[in-house]
């Protein structure tokens, strides 16, 4: 089954919802592949080191310093729904979604218990 979507309206930057209806993330860049003909979503590309690549490059270093690199792949056979959010078909913890990483929080937290 084919559906054609704005992806940059419909699916990037919206908050991915696990099929326990919990918030896990948000879409930070997608995975596309070319059949020679059109192109299809192969991944949702979850986490900080996917968010960091669309920033310039010394906005990406500092991003990545601060939140971290992780890149979490989703295949777009997972979504199960896509209305104002993005529904997945299986928890977050079966996905990876469920472990975030951030420096920024051990370097906050240091700071904090001092």
């Amino acid at each position: 089954m084919s559906v054609t979507l704005d992806l940059a309206r419909d699916v990037l930057d919206h908050q991915l919802m696990d099929s326990e209806d919990e918030p896990c993330g948000k879409v930070d860049d997608l995975e596309l592949e070319f059949d020679g003909k059109t192109f299809c979503v192969k991944a949702l590309l979850v986490g900080p080191g996917a968010a960091a690549r669309r920033l310039p490059r010394w906005g990406a270093a500092a991003y990545r310093w601060l939140a971290g690199s992780q890149i979490i792949r989703v295949p777009w056979s997972e979504v199960a729904n896509v209305s104002a959010m993005v529904y997945l078909q299986r928890p977050a913890r079966e996905l990876g979604l469920d472990r975030p990483e951030n420096p920024a929080k051990r370097v906050v937290g240091g700071i904090l218990r001092k």
